[in-house]
């Protein structure tokens, strides 16, 4: 079977302290996936900056020896909807160019994805499908009772109505799953053994996130965004089911657009802010009740060991 072909929104952040790793492993996973073929990559703010998030992007690729597949920048901050960053334009034409075969893979704040539906309205009926990890749908199944939302829809919650508005085949991977599976000393170890580059970069640079996250919870770090590129690999993963949803969006203050790198944090609490957020919250409906031709797809559960064993095969090869 030929491989899905992807494009890949994401904020990766491996190499900047006290940020998320996650981003990175979900790249390296749809890298050397037989399955999947990355026809491009765009970046955007969200664990750091769009500055790092773009140059790490492209030293990923560069450690990948994959430097064919092009590599935009877009999203400085949520005020950024609706302008044509060259990641924005990518979207569109690529998408446009190749009607009905590409996945969108969304993994960071949809400000990107979100721009290119209001620049190019023929763009949703063009898309084979999306693929979000984002969304906090049953927060009573967290073991913090105290979070809310999620930190990709919180911080563009505008961003969230617009892309969950699109009549698309969307499949959500959302907090509630990926909290269901921890990456810990094992992994790490397994890793850390491999001989390649790019395993040798992951550990060595995954190693501070992994400490800090034991520190905090007492365990290794949860891998959000590789368990929603794994639903693209092995569905039997995962167990799901068909909802309707609504996004809270709150009110904006009217504001130019401003270079984030200038003022944007990715430290702890400015990360726990995200998750108290009302802005990105979802009121999930069961059975759905709207008239989208396409239903949400919504994780419920993944397989924690198959999964584990899956992405370690995978980020070693």
């Amino acid at each position: 079977m030929a491989p899905i072909p992807v494009l890949i929104d994401t904020d990766p952040a491996i190499s900047i302290f006290g940020a998320d790793v996650d981003d990175a492993l979900a790249i390296v996973l749809a890298l050397n996936s037989e399955k999947l073929e990355i026809d491009g990559i765009t970046t955007v703010f969200g664990n750091t900056n769009v500055e790092n998030t773009y140059r790490i992007a492209k030293e990923l690729m560069k450690i990948a020896n994959r430097q064919d597949i092009p590599v935009y920048k877009g999203a400085y901050n949520h005020t950024w909807l609706k302008v044509r960053s060259p990641a924005v334009q990518f979207l569109i034409e690529h998408i446009m160019e190749h009607p009905g075969e590409i996945t969108l893979i969304a993994l960071a704040p949809l400000t990107n994805i979100a721009s290119a539906f209001l620049l190019e309205p023929r763009l949703a009926e063009n898309l084979r499908s999306l693929l979000i990890m984002g969304g906090l749908f049953f927060p009573s199944r967290l073991q913090y009772p105290f979070i809310r939302s999620e930190f990709n829809f919180s911080s563009d919650g505008l961003a969230t109505k617009i892309v969950l508005d699109q009549d698309i085949d969307t499949t959500i991977i959302g907090l509630d799953v990926t909290s269901q599976v921890c990456f810990s000393d094992v992994h790490y170890v397994a890793l850390q053994q491999a001989e390649t580059s790019m395993a040798k970069f992951l550990a060595k640079h995954l190693k501070s996130w992994l400490i800090l996250n034991k520190i905090l919870l007492g365990k290794g770090f949860y891998p959000h965004d590789p368990i929603a590129v794994a639903y693209l690999i092995k569905k039997s993963l995962f167990k799901m089911i068909t909802a309707s949803l609504d996004v809270y969006v709150s009110k904006r203050k009217k504001s130019l657009p401003k270079f984030a790198h200038k003022r944007y944090s990715n430290s702890l609490p400015f990360v726990i802010s995200h998750l108290l957020r009302k802005d990105g919250q979802l009121s999930v409906t069961i059975p759905p009740n709207d008239s989208r031709k396409h239903k949400f797809k919504i994780g419920i559960s993944v397989n924690e060991k198959a999964f584990l064993k899956l992405l370690i095969k995978e980020l070693t090869k």
